[in-house]
This record gives structure tokens, sequence and C-alpha cells, in this order.
């Protein structure tokens, strides 16, 4: 019995030592539950606050995309008209490029008519130049002959008063002879 009441006694140690144990345990655990849910808590303060803010965030991001949205359409209707304006601008610069592009080719063509007609002026003048010279060699040729038919005309009638000289001298002494022969024939 006394083995039976010691054997029970260690049991009743062992007993009131698991006990105190599992209470322990227990306890442990229990604190560790309630730290769990006092950090779940706190976890779940957090995440509200997480949530909030996300919530928040996403409602700035929405307007912040509306903005941006507004703002991207707005610059697209500016883009627009200034595509169109460029566009415009693009089409008289063309337009403008064109008719000094034709301006040029005209300038170009009345340029090369110009030198055309100035070469044509140089042959020109270069021909009136000398056909200026073959003229004035003509004159000269001219008046040299003019002169020569002067001097001849000069000489011809210097020679015709001397043939008539002559002639008379002649007609005088033919006039002499018949007379003298008429003289003589009346004397024979």
């Amino acid at each position: 019995l006394k083995r039976s009441s010691e054997e029970l006694e260690q049991r009743m140690r062992k007993l009131e030592e698991h006990e105190l144990r599992t209470e322990s345990e227990v306890s442990t655990r229990s604190e560790e539950l309630d730290l769990q849910e006092r950090q779940m808590r706190q976890e779940a303060e957090r995440l509200k606050v997480v949530h909030n803010q996300i919530e928040m965030a996403r409602q700035n991001a929405s307007r912040k995309l509306r903005e941006t949205e507004m703002m991207v359409a707005n610059e697209r209707r500016c883009l627009m008209q200034d595509i169109e304006v460029f566009e415009e601008k693009r089409r008289l610069f063309a337009a403008e490029v064109e008719k000094v592009d034709g301006e040029r080719r005209m300038v170009q063509e009345e340029r090369q008519a110009f030198e055309t007609e100035i070469k044509n002026v140089g042959a020109m003048a270069s021909e009136v130049q000398r056909r200026s010279l073959e003229l004035k060699q003509l004159h000269d040729q001219a008046e040299e002959a003019h002169r020569e038919l002067q001097r001849l005309r000069e000489q011809l009638s210097e020679e015709r008063s001397a043939q008539g000289s002559e002639l008379e001298k002649l007609k005088t002494m033919q006039t002499l002879i018949e007379q003298q022969r008429l003289q003589l024939l009346n004397t024979e």
C-alpha cells in the first residue's frame, strides 16, 4: 500500500506537474493567442488603413487619369490643329517653291536668251565694224577714184584745150596753106 500510495503520490505529482505544464502551456498558448489576436487586430487596422490609402490612391489615380486623358485629348486636338496649319503652310510653301522654280526657269531662259542676244549683238557689232571698215575702204577708194577722175578730167580738159589750140593752129595753118595754095594757083 505504501507503494501504492507512493505510486499514487507520484502519479499525483506527475499529474500536477502535467497539469502545471498544461496550464503553463495553455497560459503560454493563451498569451500567444492574445498576442496573435492583437497582432491580427493591428494587422487588420493596418490593412484597413492601407486599404483606405489604396482606395484614396486609386481615386486620385482615377482623377489624374481622367485629367490626363482630358489633357491628352486637348493636346491631341491642338496637335491636329497644328498639323492642319502645318499642312496648309506646307502646301503654301510647296506652291511658293513651285512658283519660285517656275520664275527661276523663266529667269534662266531669259538669261540664256539675253546671252544669246548679246552674242548675236556682238556678232552683229563685229559684222557692222567689218562692214564699216569695208565701207571706209570703199569710201577711201571712191574718194581716190574721184580725185583720179577729177585729175583725169582736168588732164583731159587741158589736153582738149591743148588739142583745141592745136586744132585752131592747124585750122589756121590749113587756112593759110589753102590761101597760099590758092595764091599759088592764082599765080600760076
